[in-house]
């Protein structure tokens, strides 16, 4: 059985046993969160939402708080002779599904 959620702007298909990283999830590291943005069901018979599927979730074990890689971002104006740099590391959140409930 797999699921397609939605999250902070972007879609995930999941299985059981999955690790991903997600945007940051207030939680601590050992911490089950439940996702109710289920979009789509599948496996052997499907189930589409409109635009959710009512009564799933998928529930997530968190595993670890992280950074991501820096971005870095350059602004260069001529006229002025100004140059801007500037950087960030998002804050990231590795998960494991636990379960997906349909």
């Amino acid at each position: 059985m797999y699921a397609v959620i939605a999250h902070s702007g972007q879609q995930f298909r999941l299985e059981e046993g999955d690790e991903l990283t997600l945007d940051r999830i207030n939680a601590e590291a050992g911490d089950t969160v439940d996702i109710d943005d289920v979009l789509l069901i599948g496996g052997e018979k499907v189930k589409v939402g409109t635009p959710i599927v009512k009564g799933a979730k998928v529930t997530v074990e968190v595993i670890a708080q992280e950074l991501g890689e820096k971005r870095s971002t350059f602004k260069y104006r001529p006229t002025r002779r100004s140059r801007v740099r500037k950087a960030q590391r998002p804050s990231l959140t590795r998960v494991k599904v636990t379960k997906i409930k349909a």
